[in-house]
């Protein structure tokens, strides 16, 4: 299968010498195709998922729960994002993220879940060809600058030298921060107490004494 990506690749880039100048169209068009080839045949282990997600838990009591909060992300290699007495999110290793939500929904009710797995595999990998293709045109341009005779030369590389560095570094902290919510999953957690009425659940007879209590007072008791 490698073989035969690399097959259909090296022939786009034989066709693209040969042919006559392309335009920026053709050049999308041409990495578009090369992209398509290498998704369609990449295994399953190179795709790039980002997942989340929300729960909300419901206790009898509330109570300071931040040092929870911490405890549990340090449990699953991640950390506090941001917290406070009732509420936090935090990044765990998207490798435990499945346990670290099946700890948070033992702390009492689970009144509310939410998942989320985005697949970013195909933005990641345009991104990185992009990089990849900016680092080469510096290489390029820096060569040109040593070949650079005179001022005008010298001055039109290096503005568009620095239009690539600055390409460079937007690309590369797209990557990293890909990387990073790839290989830390995020969960927002919030704890909440129950209603008075969740709390002490009314019997059969319990409903009829309230119901008197509720007509006597209807009946007697003007507001």
């Amino acid at each position: 299968m490698k073989k035969i990506i690399f097959v259909l690749v090296i022939s786009i880039v034989i066709l693209g010498c040969s042919a006559p100048k392309m335009t920026s169209n053709d050049i999308a068009v041409e990495k578009a195709q090369v992209q398509r080839i290498v998704q369609k045949n990449a295994p399953k282990s190179t795709r790039k998922i980002i997942r989340s997600g929300q729960i909300s838990i419901t206790v009898e009591t509330l109570r300071d729960m931040t040092d929870d909060f911490q405890i549990l992300a340090e449990k699953y290699d991640g950390y506090v994002l941001s917290s406070n007495l009732h509420s936090a999110t935090v990044r765990v290793a998207s490798n435990q993220f499945d346990a670290t939500v099946e700890e948070v929904a033992k702390w009492g009710d689970v009144h509310y879940k939410n998942i989320n797995s985005e697949d970013v595999s195909e933005a990641y990998y345009n991104t990185k060809i992009r990089l990849d293709n900016a680092m080469k045109s510096r290489e390029r341009y820096l060569q040109l600058l040593q070949q650079a005779k005179n001022v005008t030369d010298i001055l039109a590389v290096e503005k568009e030298l620095e239009r690539l560095n600055t390409t460079i570094e937007l690309l590369q902290g797209q990557l990293s921060k890909k990387d990073h919510l790839i290989s830390y999953s995020t969960l927002s957690i919030t704890m909440q107490e129950k209603f008075e009425g969740e709390k002490s659940q009314l019997g059969p007879l319990g409903y009829v004494v309230y119901g008197v209590y509720a007509g006597i007072r209807w009946l007697f008791i003007w507001d």
